[in-house]
C-alpha cells in the first residue's frame, strides 16, 4: 500500500540469517521490489537492534530474539518456514570446562532451555 519505509535484514552476503531472509523474500517474489526499502544490517544482532529501536517498520530477526519479552511486546511477528541448522564444535585442544559444557548441552535440562528460547532440537520437535 506504499506505507512501507524500511525493512531490516542481516547482510545476505555473509550472514546466514540474511541469506535466509533473502531466500524468503525471493520465494515471495518481492526481493527486487523491496530493494529500495531494505536496510542491510551487518549481522542478525544488529538487525535485532534496528528492529527494537523502531527505526524500521519490520525486521527479519532470529526467532530466539523474537520470543524475548521486549521484542515480543513491541509488535507482532510471523514465524517463517526457514530453519538454520546450528552446531557446536569441540576442538581437539578443548579444556576440561569446554568438554563439561558440551556434555551439559546434551542433557535434558540444556535441551529444555534451548527449546524454551526458540531453538528446535533434533528429535524433540
Amino acid at each position: 500500500n506504499g506505507s512501507l519505509n524500511k525493512v531490516v535484514i542481516a547482510n545476505p552476503k555473509h550472514a546466514p540469517y540474511g541469506q535466509a531472509a533473502k531466500s524468503v523474500l525471493q520465494k515471495a517474489g518481492i526481493w527486487q521490489a523491496i530493494q529500495a526499502h531494505l536496510l542491510i544490517a551487518e549481522n542478525a544482532s544488529q538487525a535485532v537492534q534496528f528492529t527494537m529501536s523502531t527505526s524500521v517498520d519490520a525486521g527479519f530477526v532470529p526467532y530466539a530474539h523474537v520470543i524475548q519479552a521486549k521484542l515480543r511486546t513491541s509488535g507482532r511477528f510471523v514465524k517463517l518456514d526457514s530453519m538454520l541448522p546450528q552446531q557446536v564444535v569441540l576442538l581437539n585442544k578443548a579444556t576440561v570446562p569446554a568438554k563439561q559444557f558440551i556434555n551439559f548441552l546434551q542433557t535434558e535440562q540444556a535441551l529444555s532451555i534451548l527449546i524454551e528460547h526458540g531453538f528446535v532440537v533434533e528429535g524433540k520437535e
